[in-house]
Parts: structure tokens; C-alpha cells; sequence
């Protein structure tokens, strides 16, 4: 009988132990799902986080394209001062008798440089009319001086007129595809210094 009882106890002792074991079991395989998910969670944070850079680079890169792509188209013909560049471009060709329209006492001699061949470069007085266009006003060119080319370092000096505050003159050529681009030439009202805008119209 004493036999019997000790061997339950045995058995019973033993299931415990087994029943121990196998809990134990489910709790690791269970801890370790859960740092197996955690693990993939984290690496998927990681990879998100590396695929929204990129795309922020390429955002980035885009942007600056698109910004590039944006800005205002730039003049193939450069203006500047005579008088200031006089020396830097000893051989240029004076012009001015050249010229039609009447003579201002505001005429500034301006040096056009090509920065590249053109051909068909324009000098036109410009006056603005009024419109019931969007924008209230038209242009209207009167051609002053034509070439038949302008020479990528073989300069052009020509009177400008600048008695009004908006742009009076403007000039015009063919780029290499045979394309017309046209520009207001005027004097910044800030500190007299010369700009260039492309004409949309």
C-alpha cells in the first residue's frame, strides 16, 4: 500500500514537472514570436525610414530640376556698361551713328556681347498701350537698329534710351534653332545697375 502511494506521488510529482516544462515551453515559443514580430516591425521601420529618404531625395532632386526648369529664361546676349567694360572689350564695334530714332539726352552707350553666334539682332524703342487684357497694357516695338548677326565675342555698343521708369528699349535675335527670343533692357531704379527680362508676350 505504502508502495502504491509512493509511486503516485512519483507520477503525480512527474506530470507536475512535465506540466512545468510544457508551460514554460509556450511562454519562450510565445516569447519568441513576439521578439521575432518585434524584430520584422523593427525592420520595417528601418526600411520605411530608408525608402521615405530616398524618396525625399529624389523629392529633393525634382525639386531642383523642376526649380531649374522654372526659372527665367536667360539671355544668349549679355548688356553692360560701356564705360565700365570698355577695357575688357577693346575691340568692339560702335554702332550708334547706326541707329535710327531721335537722339536723348538719357542715352547711355550700352556694349551687347553674344555669349554665343546669333543672327538677326534687334534694337526696338518700345511703348506700352493700353488693353482690356488681363494684364491692362500691350507693347508695341519700333524697330531702331538691325544686324544681321551678332558674334560671340565681337561686341556691339549702341545708345540706350533709360528717360522712363519702365523699360523704353528692347532687343531681340535668333538662337542657333532659328527661335526669336526677345528682352526688356532697363536701369534698376535702386541703384542704376542694367537688367535683362525676357518678353512673354
Amino acid at each position: 500500500m505504502k508502495n502504491k502511494m509512493m509511486k503516485r506521488l512519483a507520477l503525480l510529482f512527474t506530470m507536475t514537472i512535465c506540466a512545468s516544462a510544457l508551460v514554460g515551453c509556450t511562454e519562450s515559443a510565445n516569447n519568441s514570436e513576439v521578439v521575432t514580430e518585434e524584430g520584422q516591425d523593427s525592420a520595417s521601420v528601418d526600411a520605411s525610414e530608408d525608402i521615405v529618404d530616398e524618396q525625399d531625395s529624389l523629392s529633393e532632386d525634382t525639386g531642383s530640376e523642376e526649380s531649374s526648369d522654372a526659372e527665367a529664361e536667360t539671355s544668349l546676349v549679355s548688356a553692360y556698361y560701356l564705360e565700365e567694360v570698355a577695357e575688357k572689350y577693346p575691340d568692339y564695334v560702335n554702332e550708334s551713328a547706326n541707329k535710327k530714332g531721335e537722339k536723348s539726352d538719357c542715352d547711355i552707350d550700352i556694349l551687347f556681347n553674344a555669349k554665343e553666334d546669333v543672327t538677326d539682332f534687334k534694337i526696338y524703342a518700345v511703348e506700352y498701350i493700353a488693353t482690356d487684357s488681363d494684364d491692362g497694357f500691350d507693347f508695341e516695338f519700333t524697330e531702331e537698329y538691325s544686324a544681321a548677326e551678332l558674334k560671340k565675342d565681337t561686341p556691339t555698343v549702341i545708345p540706350i534710351d533709360f528717360s522712363a521708369d519702365l523699360p523704353h528699349e528692347a532687343f531681340s535675335y535668333k538662337d542657333k534653332n532659328g527661335d526669336v527670343k526677345k528682352f526688356f533692357i532697363g536701369q534698376s531704379g535702386d541703384d542704376g545697375s542694367l537688367f535683362i527680362s525676357p518678353i512673354e508676350k
